[in-house]
C-alpha cells in the first residue's frame, strides 16, 4: 500500500506540538486527522481511475467542501460539498470517458452532496443509470487547452462546519432506518427559499476535526492500484474564545460549490480578533511557532507546514525485476503565489520566481540540485558544480539540474521517464543539460532534490516572512514515491504487477530577516 510522503515536520510534529502547543495553530498531524486533507494525486491517465474517500471520525456531523484540481496550475476542475454525519464515509471516483471526453466524478453514495450527484436528475448518466459529474471547463490560462489537461492533478477536503446537533439539518442528514432526507439539505440551497441562500451558518458551527480519507489510483488491466492516505492539516481554523470546539460559529464558512472556486487552503484563521494565522513546524531541529496576518498572508501559514528544502526517497530501476520508480511532486498552494489571475499581489511571489506559463519545454523549466545515490553510497549522479558554489576552475561546465514543468503536480523519475503506469504529462527529467548517464540497469538507491542550497550563504527560494521575521526556505510541495514492480514468469502464461511506495523524508530550514538562525 502505497503512503504519502512522511517528510520530517509529520515525524517530529508530536515534539513541536509539546514545545509550542496546539491551540489555534495549523499543524501536520501525523496520525492523519484534522480539518484540511491533501489528497496529493489523482490521475484517469493510461486507464487508471482514482477512488477517493472521506471518513469522519469525529463526533459532530461535519460540512466538507471537496475541490478537485487540475494538476497544471491548481484550477479547480469540480467541487461538492459534502454532509457527512456522525462516523460517516463518502466515497467517489474519478474516471475516464474516453478520447474526446473530461473525465468525471461518480458517487454511488447516498451522503447528502450539493449540489446533488448520486440522487441528481439533471446530470449525466451512464448506461446503468448512474449520474455522474463531467470535470471541467477548462481554464482560461496559459495551460494547454485539451481535456487531458484535466485527467491528473490533486484533491483538497475542508472541513469547514460542523452540524448542530438535533438541528433541522441534523436530523436531515443522518439517517433514519437507513434513509437520509437529502431532499431537505437541497430545498436549503434552492430559490427561491432556500434559506441558506440567505443565512449560509444556519444549524453549523465551527469546525471541530476528525477528518480522515485515502485516495487509491487503480487500474484494473494492469493490476496495480496505488493508495495515499490524505496528509491532515488539524486547526485550520479555530477561534480561542471557542470553548469547546464547536460552540460557536465564529470561524465556520459555508457557500455553493463550484468548480470555478479557488483552492479551499487560503482560509487559515487562528484568532479572528487579531486577525492572524499560525503554523506549528520543525525546521533546523528546532520547533517553531510563526504568525502570518490575515487575509494578506493566510496561505502561508498552510505553505509554513509544506516548506520542504531538501527531500529524499529510495528507488529502484531494474529491467530483471521489472522495476520502476517514480517521484511525484504535489504543490497544493502553488497556484497563490503564481496565477496571474490571483486577486491581490503581482505574482510571482516568493518562494516562488516564476508566474505560471503553461507546462514548460524542459530547455526552458526551472531546475533542482540533486543526488543519486546507490546502495554502497557511490554516487551515481550529482549535480556539479552546486548552483552558486563555483567549480574551481576558471570555466564551469554546464550544470546537470533535475529539470520540472513548472506545474502543480510534477512527476520525476530517477530511470529517466516515469513509470508509464501514470501516463502523466507533467514529467520533469534529470540530467537535463549536462547529459545525464541515467538512466542505467538495474540500479537503486536513493535520490536526493535539494530546494535550498545546502550553503546557508546562498539561502535559495523564500516564504514571505512571519510576523517574527522568520523566512522558511525552499518551496511548499508534498512528495509521494510510487514503485512498480512487474513480474514476467509468476506463472506460465501471467504477467503478475505490484506496486507500492517508500515515504519520500524531508527536512525544513529557517532563516530569520537579519539572515541570523531562526530560534523557538
Amino acid at each position: 500500500m502505497l503512503a504519502l510522503s512522511k517528510n520530517s515536520l509529520v515525524v517530529a510534529t508530536v515534539a513541536a506540538l509539546l514545545l509550542v502547543g496546539t491551540a489555534g495553530a495549523v499543524s501536520l498531524n501525523p496520525r492523519g486527522q484534522g480539518q484540511a486533507l491533501i489528497f496529493p494525486y489523482y490521475t484517469t491517465a493510461a486507464g487508471n481511475a482514482t477512488l477517493i474517500t472521506l471518513t469522519n471520525f469525529g463526533n459532530d456531523a461535519k460540512v466538507v467542501q471537496l475541490r478537485i484540481a487540475e494538476g497544471e496550475n491548481g484550477r479547480g476542475a469540480a467541487a461538492l460539498t459534502i454532509y457527512l454525519s456522525q462516523k460517516d464515509s463518502w466515497t467517489g471516483a474519478v474516471f475516464d470517458r474516453g478520447e474526446g471526453q473530461a473525465p468525471a466524478l461518480l458517487s454511488t453514495d447516498h451522503t447528502c452532496t450539493w449540489p446533488e450527484l448520486t440522487d441528481s436528475t439533471t446530470l449525466p448518466q451512464l448506461p446503468d443509470g448512474r449520474r455522474y459529474m463531467p470535470l471541467g471547463p477548462l481554464p482560461a490560462d496559459a495551460g494547454s487547452t485539451s481535456l487531458q489537461r484535466l485527467r491528473e492533478g490533486f484533491v483538497e477536503a475542508v472541513e469547514v462546519a460542523t452540524i448542530r446537533r438535533d438541528s433541522a439539518t441534523g436530523v436531515a442528514i443522518t439517517p433514519s432506518s437507513g434513509v437520509r432526507n437529502c431532499a431537505a439539505v437541497a430545498a436549503r440551497w434552492t430559490a427561491p427559499d432556500g434559506i441558506w441562500l440567505r443565512d449560509p451558518l444556519q444549524d453549523l458551527a465551527n469546525p471541530t476535526g476528525g477528518l480522515g480519507g485515502e485516495v487509491a489510483v487503480v487500474n484494473v488491466a494492469n493490476g496495480s492500484i496505488f493508495a495515499v492516505p490524505a496528509l491532515a492539516l488539524d486547526d485550520y481554523r479555530a477561534d480561542p474564545l471557542d470553548n469547546p470546539r464547536g460552540t460557536l460559529a465564529s470561524v465556520a464558512r459555508h457557500s455553493q460549490a463550484s468548480a470555478s472556486m479557488p483552492s479551499l487552503l487560503s482560509h487559515a484563521l487562528s484568532d479572528p480578533a487579531a486577525m492572524t494565522a499560525k503554523a506549528n513546524l520543525i525546521a533546523d531541529g528546532r520547533a517553531l511557532q510563526l504568525t502570518y496576518p490575515v487575509p494578506a498572508q493566510a496561505v502561508d501559514a498552510v505553505s509554513a507546514v509544506l516548506m520542504t528544502a531538501q527531500m529524499g526517497a529510495p528507488f529502484e530501476e531494474s529491467a530483471e525485476s521489472g522495476a520502476r520508480s517514480s517521484l511525484v511532486l504535489t504543490y497544493p498552494t502553488r497556484a497563490f503565489y503564481t496565477d496571474t489571475q490571483q486577486p491581490g499581489a503581482q505574482v510571482p511571489l516568493a518562494p516562488f520566481v516564476r508566474a505560471f506559463a503553461g507546462v514548460l519545454p524542459l530547455p526552458e523549466a526551472g531546475g533542482l540540485a540533486y543526488r543519486v545515490v546507490d546502495r554502497e553510497a557511490f554516487y551515481l549522479e550529482s549535480t556539479f558544480p552546486q548552483p552558486g558554489e563555483g567549480c574551481g576552475f576558471t570555466i564551469c561546465p554546464p550544470t546537470t539540474l533535475a529539470r520540472l514543468p513548472g506545474t502543480s503536480v510534477e512527476v520525476l523519475a530517477p530511470g529517466g521517464t516515469p513509470d508509464p503506469l501514470l501516463g502523466t504529462r507533467l514529467h520533469g527529467d534529470i540530467g537535463f543539460i549536462g547529459g545525464s548517464s541515467l538512466p542505467q540497469q538495474n540500479r537503486a538507491g536513493w535520490l536526493q532534490l535539494t530546494l535550498a542550497p545546502g550553503n546557508p550563504q546562498l539561502i535559495g527560494p523564500l516564504l514571505r516572512p512571519s510576523l517574527e521575521g522568520y523566512r522558511l526556505r525552499g518551496l511548499p510541495v508534498i512528495g509521494t514515491r510510487l514503485l512498480t514492480y512487474v513480474n514476467a514468469h509468476a506463472a506460465p502464461g501471467m504477467l503478475a504487477n505490484y506496486s507500492t511506495a517508500i515515504a519520500i523524508s524531508s527536512s525544513a530550514a529557517c532563516i530569520k530577516t537579519d539572515a541570523t538562525a531562526c530560534q523557538p
